[in-house]
């Protein structure tokens, strides 16, 4: 080799030994190079080093002190600390270090700068402290809840806690406890039942290690703003019938149920019998502000209800587990009903319940005809102002209780009084939605029968509690018309 690429050469391995790209002679590859030393480490990888010493054993005999100059150092984030050749090192980590640490065992000069890749590596977990994050519902019923934690880097065995109300001065303890963690992340707390609705609670924990490698080691948080939900949420319950008759016949065959609830989620259909036996229909069915259904009388299993007296009851659960009730008594039978026809003739007078008259016209008690108990229906029989010319008889009479009402019809027999001609009067009902006139039909003067239209249930007033049917009879510019009695006629649904 020419002096030129000898001196390239040595000019090259210079700067990689400057640049750290390879080792110095002392401490390269080959059979002049220190012997590795022997370095025992402690069992525990993770520890509270202000508690626990960590103490590296090294036994490095197999280099002559006589003739090694270099140092073993323990080496941590670049810090360098001196190790015994012979026996046991206390390893000092820097201050409030924490989390994973890499301990390198290197050799060095006695500079402490030129060192060799590291001889022994070792990854601990240095523990001063818990990190604790809680985590608890913020709406809750009164009962026993669990709270959880994330503890890190290690878990808890122990935590302590209090629940307070801060709403009191001094805050008031709702309860508390120290609660070991048998997995290591949650704990159990009760929200009394005293407490009012809406009550506003704070959560705090202390969690804490006490394993011999940490000493004691704790971390701390709290929630806020825990919510008491201890009120029942609202409910209400309609059935659209006071029973069902599920034979089917058309009548109640089956009911409309509507059941309302704001804060309701589930809820359970349910009838009780008088004896107390309860019979589900619908479990824990969702409910979102409205839930609706239709009851035919069943059992759950297939068939029917015994015939009976019961309390339909339902049962709304909220989110927080509040249930609100409510119930309506509740009639299961299995009869069944028929249509029979009804018919009654009543006076006149005995049929009238007011008159209504015009300044020119009269409504006589004594009709011309002569009939006990008839109405004469005079116009314009003292002036002929066409305002004041009406004579109306408003008419009303009590129905037999039914189940259903129809066909209900009013027959007049009347007609003009003895020698008049082109009479004329006009009969119609009063409908119970509106207090309307409805279905008028206009009679002549002929002397007979005259039949109203048939109408339905909408014109009887008070179905369930006193049955009624309104009429009247009326007649307006210049007209007569006398009537005796009026036949009403009804089909009425009744049981068998």
């Amino acid at each position: 080799m020419s002096s030129s690429a000898r001196l390239l050469a040595c000019l090259v391995t210079l700067l990689a030994v400057v640049l750290g790209f390879a080792q110095p002679a002392a401490l390269a590859d080959d059979p002049t190079q220190p012997a590795a030393p022997v370095v025992t480490w402690p069992e525990m990888t993770a520890f509270n080093p202000g508690h626990t010493p960590y103490v590296v054993t090294v036994d490095d005999s197999a280099n002559d002190p006589a003739t090694d100059s270099t140092v073993l150092v323990a080496e941590i984030y670049a810090q360098k600390q001196p190790l015994a050749d012979q026996g046991e090192t206390t390893i000092a980590f820097p201050a409030h270090s924490t989390g994973h640490v890499t301990v390198n065992i290197r050799r060095c000069q006695p500079d402490l700068v030129t060192c060799s890749e590291p001889l022994a590596t070792r990854t601990v977990l240095l523990v001063r402290w818990l990190k604790v994050n809680l985590f608890t519902p913020v709406d809750a019923a009164p009962g026993t809840h669990t709270a959880w934690m994330d503890v890190f880097p290690v878990h808890a065995d122990t935590a302590d806690w209090q629940l307070v109300d801060p709403s009191t001065d001094p805050e008031t303890v709702v309860d508390e406890g120290s609660t070991p963690l048998a997995d290591g992340r949650s704990f159990e707390y009760t929200i009394p039942a005293t407490l009012a609705d809406q009550t506003h609670l704070h959560l705090r924990v202390t969690a804490s290690n006490n394993a011999p490698e940490f000493g004691h080691v704790a971390g701390s948080d709290d929630v806020s703003g825990i919510v008491v939900h201890s009120a029942p949420p609202e409910v209400t319950l309609k059935a659209f019938a006071s029973g069902v008759y599920w034979a089917r016949d058309g009548y109640l065959d089956e009911v409309p149920l509507v059941v309302r609830s704001w804060t309701g989620r589930y809820l359970t259909l349910d009838l009780v019998a008088a004896d107390g036996t309860v019979t589900t229909v619908k479990d824990h069915a969702p409910i979102w502000h409205r839930w609706n259904t239709v009851y035919r009388g069943i059992d759950g299993k297939g068939g029917h209800l015994p015939n009976g007296r019961y309390r339909l009851r339902v049962s709304v659960e909220d989110s927080w587990g509040n249930v609100g009730v409510a119930s309506t008594p509740f009639t299961v039978s299995d009869r069944r009903t028929a249509w029979r026809t009804w018919s009654h003739t009543y006076t006149a007078q005995g049929a009238l319940l007011r008159e209504l008259v015009g300044r020119c016209s009269t409504i006589s008690h004594h009709p011309s005809y002569g009939w006990t108990g008839g109405l004469g229906l005079y116009s314009r029989t003292k002036c002929t102002k066409a305002a004041q010319s009406y004579a109306i008889a408003e008419n009303g009479i009590s129905l037999p209780k039914a189940l259903g009402y129809d066909g209900l019809r009013v027959t007049a027999f009347g007609g003009g009084p003895r020698g008049s001609s082109g009479t004329y009067a006009v009969l119609g009902y009063y409908r119970e939605r509106d207090d309307e006139f409805v279905q008028r039909v206009q009679f002549n003067g002929v002397l007979g029968d005259h039949a109203g239209q048939a109408s339905g249930p909408a014109n009887v007033w008070n179905a369930d509690t006193n049955p009624t049917f309104y009429w009247s009879l009326g007649l307006t510019q210049g007209s007569r018309w006398e009537v005796r009695s009026y036949k009403v006629t009804a089909r009425l649904r009744v049981f068998r």
